[in-house]
């Protein structure tokens, strides 16, 4: 019947090695197993139309474009993100093992912490450096000594780049243009019903 399990609900509970979630489970917040050194997998049951695993224990979104959580004591040394990944909502607590992750570039959001990842010395991203700095979402924690590496940017990187550039810079040029020739044969009327105002001969309204 439990269908949440809510945050610290088994923090700091070493006794737990692994988790089997009913088909009817639908949310697990991110710090509900934090401190749980030796919670190595998750295993979910079929029927589960919400949550998945992938062949490490590791738990996901059913169609696995979002990681949820990563167990601390899986052993993973290397990890690699499923290009099907969208989203990276894990924290990486207490994961002492993690040496390697590679991260693809469809990933758009990221919200974790890799503070405790003592053994992480290396981050490879799929995409280019631009991207990674404009990713949505906050990588928090992430030591001195892990190097982050990117692909080489292409000629289509680069004409992407030169078109946000040239839209940034062009889009307001052309708007507030466009706007002044279309209002400038309107300026002379203008003017004129502003003096008659003035004068006192005409009152305008804008009701």
């Amino acid at each position: 019947k439990v269908v949440w399990i809510q945050k610290h609900s088994f923090k700091d509970n070493t006794a737990i090695t692994s988790v089997t979630i009913g088909k009817n489970l639908t949310w697990i917040q991110y710090e509900a197993f934090e401190g749980c050194v030796n919670f190595a997998k998750f295993t979910v049951d079929e029927e589960n139309t919400v949550l998945s695993t992938d062949e490490y224990g590791v738990l996901y979104s059913k169609n696995k474009n979002a990681l949820i959580y990563f167990p601390p004591a899986n052993g993973i040394e290397n990890y690699t993100v499923p290009d099907s990944t969208e989203r990276i909502g894990a924290k990486f607590h207490d994961c002492s093992s993690l040496k390697t992750l590679t991260i693809p570039e469809s990933v758009e959001r990221i919200d974790t912490n890799f503070s405790q990842c003592t053994a992480l010395t290396d981050i490879y991203y799929g995409g280019i450096e631009r991207k990674w700095n404009t990713l949505d979402g906050s990588v928090f924690g992430l030591p001195d000594s892990v190097t982050v590496h990117f692909r080489e940017e292409n000629i289509k990187d680069k004409m992407e780049q030169a078109k946000y550039e040239f839209g940034a810079f062009m889009g307001p040029i052309i708007f507030f243009g466009t706007y002044f020739i279309i209002g400038l044969p309107y300026a002379p009327i203008a003017i004129i019903l502003m003096i008659l105002q003035d004068l006192g001969w005409i009152s305008i309204s804008p009701y």
